[in-house]
């Protein structure tokens, strides 16, 4: 491999088939093919660098490109700097957006939480709880998603504005949490076996107007995030999170990538991320986690908590 690079990740290209049929008239079918291809290079140093890339249609993943994106980011990992722990501006790639919004929709996008009081939507709807400029849509009918159009019960799946402009608007539902609330079924209903839902599978966070470009050259001195690793609950009803940057980690010094930087652990509630957005990126890309796929933007974070791990 170039550089001396060891590569490792799959290539996935799977169809998923699902039939529902009771004995109320149901019958409903969906077919359909998707392609993944994550990708690590990794070199003789601790260096690596990650790319990952989705797609209902194989024929739209370059392996070249995410091959080249990766070993840009391995290279340019040699020889790190160790910054101190503290609350920095941040500069977050899809998949490191797609770590954090994932758990964030696990906890509050869905009726199971939210009926439960367990939810940051819970008696909040109608009002503001992020940044102005954030809006997530479970979309399963948006033209990159391409989503099975029902749930395990064969309803239908509804488009669903979750935030609208930072205003909680709604979350989704199964038949049976509906029934108890009062509530139609959005057409979320899940397997059985996953106790922990309903929540979004199709989820579309809304875009913004900058190139990551003007993000990177906007920023006296922040850190380019390309993913995290391991991120796991810290405070759920805080929607507090952690985990690791990984693969990738830069400092940014006057407007410019610089140096690549030890891998720092975060510490950070997602809600108090997504009201400190100054940023959005026009570009959005897929990122597929959990059988959840996101359509998500770079994000320009300021104050986002970051600490040296210790040696």
């Amino acid at each position: 491999m170039k550089d001396n690079l060891l590569s490792s990740g799959a290539y996935r290209i799977t169809t998923d088939r699902a039939a529902v049929v009771n004995s109320l008239g149901t019958e409903q079918y969906f077919e359909g093919t998707k392609a993944e291809l994550s990708l690590t290079l990794s070199g003789d140093e601790d260096n690596s660098g990650y790319a990952i890339g989705y797609n209902r249609d194989v024929e739209m993943i370059d392996p070249i490109l995410l091959a080249e994106k990766a070993a840009d980011k391995a290279v340019g990992s040699i020889d790190p700097i160790k910054l101190e722990s503290g609350q920095y501006t941040v500069i977050l790639e899809p998949p490191a957006v797609g770590q954090m919004v994932l758990l964030f929709s696990f906890l509050g996008f869905g009726c199971k939480t939210y009926i439960s009081q367990r939810s940051f939507m819970s008696g909040k709807i109608g009002q503001q709880i992020v940044g102005n400029n954030i809006t997530f849509i479970e979309d399963p009918y948006n033209d990159r998603m391409q989503g099975m159009p029902f749930g395990y019960e064969g309803v239908p799946r509804q488009k669903v504005f979750l935030i609208e402009n930072g205003i909680a608007r709604g979350v989704v539902w199964n038949s049976y949490y509906a029934n108890i609330a009062g509530e139609k079924s959005t057409g979320h209903a899940h397997p059985a076996y996953k106790t922990f839902s309903p929540y979004p599978k199709n989820l579309v966070m809304g875009e913004g107007k900058s190139s990551v470009e003007e993000m990177i050259a906007s920023t006296e001195r922040g850190i380019y995030i390309t993913h995290f690793w391991y991120v796991n609950y810290l405070n759920p009803m805080r929607t507090m999170v952690t985990g690791t940057t990984l693969d990738g980690t830069f400092l940014i010094e006057d407007g410019k990538i610089s140096k690549p930087i030890v891998n720092m652990r975060m510490a950070q509630s997602i809600q108090e991320m997504l009201q400190s957005c100054s940023m959005i990126s026009a570009e959005r890309q897929l990122y597929p986690q959990y059988s959840v796929v996101m359509l998500l933007p770079y994000l320009k974070v300021e104050k986002f908590n970051l600490a040296a791990e210790e040696a």
